[in-house]
This record gives structure tokens, C-alpha cells and sequence, in this order.
């Protein structure tokens, strides 16, 4: 798994996952990224060799990211606290092909964001809420 900008979750996925610094040459890895650091995280997703999932939590991109959205081949999760304006959220989710937008009451905290992100990677479209 590579993480970009969501250091607060690293020490919760490390027990779950193997975490690198870049996606390796030898097969595709689950990608995390959160705020603005989703801009690093969505061209690499655009390309199933090297991304399997992708989970963007509340992702903060530049237009030029945003139009690239839907080259996205990935399954992605995005994740959104309420305290957040919806449409924001509601971008990203109609212009990534096969996203699911899910929103956690209030903000986004570490717990909830490795958790549900976690559960995604594992188990991909077959996902479920536990919180």
C-alpha cells in the first residue's frame, strides 16, 4: 500500500497492510491518499498496472487534476466528513467511473478513515460499514 498526505492513518494500516513509498514494478498496490496529496494519487490510479484501489479521503485537488478524474480505472472509495460541503464530495464521485462516496458524521478521524479504508482494500466492491 502507498500513502500520500495521510500520515495520521500510517500507524493504523501498518498493522494491516505493508506500506510503501511508491507503488513497486512487480504488480499493482492499494493507494491512500487524503487532501491535497490525492493530486499525486489520481494519475497514478489511471493505470490498472500499477493501482488496484484507491481510497481518497476528502480529496482537495487543482482543476487540471479534476479533469483527469475520469481516466481513473481504479475501484475508489472516497470518504467525507459531513463537516464538509457535499458537493465536493459529489464531484469526485460522478467523475470517477466506479466510485463510491461515503460520508462519516463530522469529521474525518483517523479510527473511522483506517477502518473503512482498510475493509475496502480487502475486499474491494464487496465492502461493508463497521464502525
Amino acid at each position: 500500500m502507498v500513502l500520500f498526505g495521510a500520515e495520521a492513518v500510517a500507524p493504523l494500516l501498518r498493522e494491516r497492510f505493508r506500506l510503501l513509498a511508491a507503488p513497486p514494478a512487480d504488480g499493482p498496490v492499494a493507494v491512500i491518499a487524503q487532501g491535497a496529496a490525492a493530486a499525486e494519487a489520481i494519475p497514478l490510479a489511471s493505470d490498472p498496472k500499477l493501482v488496484e484501489r484507491l481510497v481518497l479521503a476528502e480529496p482537495d485537488c487543482p482543476t487540471e487534476v479534476l479533469e483527469q478524474l475520469a481516466d481513473v480505472s481504479a475501484p475508489t472509495l472516497i470518504l467525507w466528513g459531513t463537516t464538509d460541503p457535499r458537493q465536493d464530495g459529489e464531484l469526485y464521485q460522478k467523475r470517477i467511473p466506479r466510485a463510491y462516496l461515503m460520508y462519516v458524521y463530522g469529521q474525518l478521524s483517523p479510527e473511522p478513515f483506517a477502518r473503512l479504508a482498510a475493509d475496502f482494500i480487502q475486499r474491494g466492491d464487496a465492502f461493508a460499514v463497521r464502525i
